[in-house]
């Protein structure tokens, strides 16, 4: 059987575990990176008393977030762990079928997706803003580029915004766009922030988009 340790490790979860110590006999986890909370305190506490788990949040002398179980709650520290991993994982697969999907329209050698729980997913775009334009031009926007000089910078921060506009169109709100010029040793840089359900909405209207090759299902 998998220890807690393990579990975590698999999922790809930034958590340690530890314990029990002398006068602290509960288990223990410090939690870094992909969680699906804030890495505060308080945003740990809330999360924990929503999904009902026996534990409390704090931050140690190092300002790393603690999350302590008492003697004794080893099942709410597997469920701890479950719903970690668990969540994880889910969201691995979300931006992996997104990534599929923009390598079957040959985009995706030049946009990376990533997840960072419980940040939004990211799309970098980093190549001269072709990958891009061609993203607007598969969502229905085939005048993204017109009128713009993307080697300005100029053009290149009003690519952005349509681009912003086209993704709220297609998925709804709360997306962000963000434009940085190259220079001779490093390409010009697009920077699309979602959450995971868009991330999801974007999938299905890419890989529905004409010309590209079939991405298979993921298994069951």
């Amino acid at each position: 059987m998998e220890t807690l340790q393990q579990l975590l490790h698999r999922a790809g979860v930034s958590a340690s575990v530890w314990g029990p110590s002398a006068g602290e006999p509960g288990l223990r986890f410090s939690v870094r990176g992909t969680v699906p909370f804030e890495l505060t305190a308080e945003a740990a506490q809330q999360w924990l008393d929503r999904e009902e788990i026996n534990a409390q949040a704090y931050l140690d002398e190092f300002g790393y977030l603690v999350v302590a179980f008492p003697a004794g709650a080893e099942d709410a520290a597997h469920a701890f762990t479950e719903l970690l991993t668990t969540k994880a994982l889910q969201a691995q697969d979300t931006v992996d079928a997104l990534q599929e999907a923009l390598d079957g329209h040959g985009l995706g050698e030049a946009a990376a997706v990533s997840v960072q729980l419980p940040d939004p997913v990211m799309i970098e775009i980093t190549d001269h803003l072709d990958t891009a334009v061609t993203l607007g031009v598969l969502l229905g926007a085939d005048y993204i580029a017109e009128d713009l000089e993307l080697a300005r910078r100029k053009g290149m921060r009003k690519l952005a915004r349509r681009l912003r506009l086209v993704l709220t169109g297609a998925l709804g709100r709360g997306i962000t766009t963000s434009a940085e010029p190259g220079c001779e040793h490093k390409a010009d840089r697009l920077v699309i922030g979602l959450s995971l359900s868009q991330v999801t909405a974007l999938t299905g209207r890419i890989a529905a988009a004409p010309g590209g090759r079939d991405v298979p299902s993921p298994p069951d």
